[in-house]
């Protein structure tokens, strides 16, 4: 099950180990969200919310990229009508 994208036809990755270390990179950053928010430092405070929105891109990055697996055909639909 390739993605089909240059990276795994050329390295032959397999595109659920893909997933799986976008999600344990995701859990980690969320892990790292909450330790930053418990610290009272202001500069914690600042990586907190940088970790928070990594983890809000990040995911919506995965997800797309889940969806365009599956249904990429459709979603390319979308991406013409700018």
């Amino acid at each position: 099950m390739f993605c089909g994208c240059f990276y795994c036809r050329m390295y032959g990755l397999n595109w659920i180990y893909v997933q799986i270390v976008l999600w344990w990179i995701l859990g980690i950053k969320f892990l790292l969200y909450i330790v930053c928010r418990r610290v009272p430092n202001p500069m914690c405070r600042a990586l907190a919310n940088d970790h928070r929105n990594d983890v809000v891109s990040n995911t919506a990055a995965v997800a797309c990229g889940i969806i365009g697996q599956h249904h990429g055909f459709y979603m390319q639909k979308f991406a013409l009508c700018n």
